[in-house]
């Protein structure tokens, strides 16, 4: 008796991980299955949007944790509706992942230099140590945001042979959130003071929260020499609001944006290059030329060296140069900081494509010359 006993005992210890193991296992599969069927489907939906797809034979992977779709060779191409010549962009190899206890987050790693051109522009390589994004799907929930966060590190950008680099940056973290706020553009409109045209009234506004983080940072063709080709920090943190009209977004033109009072509300934004060091806050939209305009407000640092450095290579004048200094010099604080240079916050004005400092113009912007059909 005892010894059947101890028989049936040491069968259930067996069996029990064999059994716990199967069960995983057929749950990791049709976790797979599940997640190739979905890639599947969304490949056959862009296309039926007229996107051209090609992607190269999937593999399964990812057990016992996640389930993982690669897929090598993948390219995607097309939305000429959504910006004038569309977008083009390849990558060696895609992998596709959820971790099987977080279902909610759809991860995506790429491997090797990927490609991408807009617009029409040339074509524009990117190569990293390791790129990463991380999705939440859309949910049934209306008033759950769906979100993106890509993160990068040792970052190079350049032509497509990446022979020089453009642009080095050490680490690079983006983030976009997408939100359906409640009221329509006449609504949000009168709450910001902004004026809407009748054909933006009805119209829904989403909300794009944006974020971005670079640092480590070198511009090998930096438009400011003043301040050298390393910049230490940029960061921004900002909303992105307006009308969206039905069809395509070009077609439309960025002038149904701006006559239904789309506005960018830069919450932070802060840059840390040379000498200059600049947190600023403010809000932008788009003129009567389809220039940008807006104010704010900054709090600057190094502006003295900054100021010197830029009349000494050419890029403003003495004259007004020295009156800034002269205006900034009154504004100024000490730095809570033992032996750092003083602060000073400062209004900020961009009208005309010229910016100043309270009633002081400071720099000239060159035009924007926006793709046909966007007015």
């Amino acid at each position: 008796m005892h010894r059947s006993l101890r028989r049936r005992l040491l069968a259930l210890f067996v069996l029990t991980p064999v059994l716990a193991v199967g069960v995983e296992a057929v749950i990791w599969l049709v976790a797979a299955r599940q997640l190739e069927a979905g890639f599947q489907s969304w490949i056959a939906a862009r296309r039926g949007e007229g996107w051209q797809i090609a992607a190269g034979p999937e593999r399964l992977g990812g057990w016992p944790f996640s389930a993982t779709v690669t897929v090598s060779g993948f390219a995607i191409s097309g939305g000429q509706n959504l910006v004038p010549d569309g977008l083009a962009w390849r990558a060696r190899r895609l992998a596709l992942s959820f971790d099987l206890l977080s279902p909610d987050k759809l991860l995506l790693r790429s491997a090797g230099t990927e490609h991408f051109r807009i617009a029409g522009s040339p074509e524009i390589a990117l190569a990293a140590h390791q790129i990463e994004a991380v999705l939440l799907p859309m949910s049934a929930d209306p008033g759950e945001p769906d979100q993106i966060d890509i993160t990068a590190d040792g970052v190079r950008l350049g032509a497509s042979s990446l022979d020089p680099d453009l642009i080095r940056a050490g680490n690079l973290a983006i983030g976009a959130t997408f939100e359906q706020p409640a009221g329509d553009a006449s609504e949000v409109a009168t709450d910001t003071g902004t004026e809407t045209s009748p054909g933006a009234a009805g119209m829904t506004r989403p909300e794009v929260a944006l974020r971005l983080q670079a640092t480590g940072v070198t511009v090998a063709r930096a438009k400011l020499p003043a301040l050298g080709r390393d910049i230490a920090l940029v960061s921004l943190s900002a909303t992105m609001s307006g009308p969206l009209p039905s069809g395509p977004a070009w077609a439309v033109g960025l002038g149904a944006w701006r006559d239904g009072g789309g506005m960018l509300i830069v919450r932070d934004f802060s840059v840390v290059w040379g000498p200059l060091a600049i947190g600023a806050a403010g809000r932008l939209a788009l003129d009567r030329a389809m220039q940008p305009a807006g104010e704010g407000t900054a709090r600057v640092v190094g502006y003295a060296a900054t100021l010197d450095a830029m009349v000494a290579d050419g890029s403003i004048g003495r004259g007004a140069a020295t009156a800034a200094k002269a205006v900034l010099m009154l504004l100024a604080r000490p730095s809570d900081t033992a032996g750092a240079p003083p602060e000073v916050d400062v209004p900020l004005r961009l009208e005309d494509r010229t910016l100043s400092i309270g009633i002081i113009p400071l720099l000239r912007l060159p035009m924007l010359s926006w793709p046909s059909g966007s007015r």
